[in-house]
Order: C-alpha cells, then sequence, then structure tokens
C-alpha cells in the first residue's frame, strides 16, 4: 500500500491528488519552458496565468540553475 501525503503530512484524498499532480506536471513544463529560455510571458500562456508574477519565479529558478559565464 502506498500513501502520498500532502503538504500538512496527510494523505491527498482522491479529488485533491489530481489536482496536485497536474500543477506538479505544468510546473515542470514551465521550468523546462525558463530553461530553454522562454520569457515570462510565454511561460505564463503556457500556465494559464493572469499575472507574469509565477512565471517570473521559473526565470529566476532558470536564472539560478545557468553557471556564470
Amino acid at each position: 500500500m502506498l500513501f502520498v501525503l500532502n503538504a500538512h503530512g496527510r494523505p491527498f484524498r482522491p479529488e485533491t491528488f489530481g489536482k496536485w499532480f497536474s500543477k506538479q506536471c505544468l510546473d515542470a513544463g514551465a521550468s523546462r519552458l525558463a530553461n530553454a529560455g522562454a520569457g515570462e510571458f510565454e511561460v505564463m500562456a503556457f500556465l494559464g496565468d493572469y499575472t507574469p508574477n509565477e512565471a517570473r519565479t521559473y526565470g529566476k529558478q532558470a536564472s539560478r540553475a545557468k553557471p556564470d559565464a
């Protein structure tokens, strides 16, 4: 038996696990886009965000992941 726990250390309910997993998949795709050089508005379009704030997070993560020249 396998239990997947949420951020509060409790097992996910079936309806919330699907939403959480979907977000993780989207986040992984957004990180790959940012690492490939996509701008925040391109990442924003991929995620379906209304503001660039969340997309900016992925751009910052990608910037930190790149070694300095």
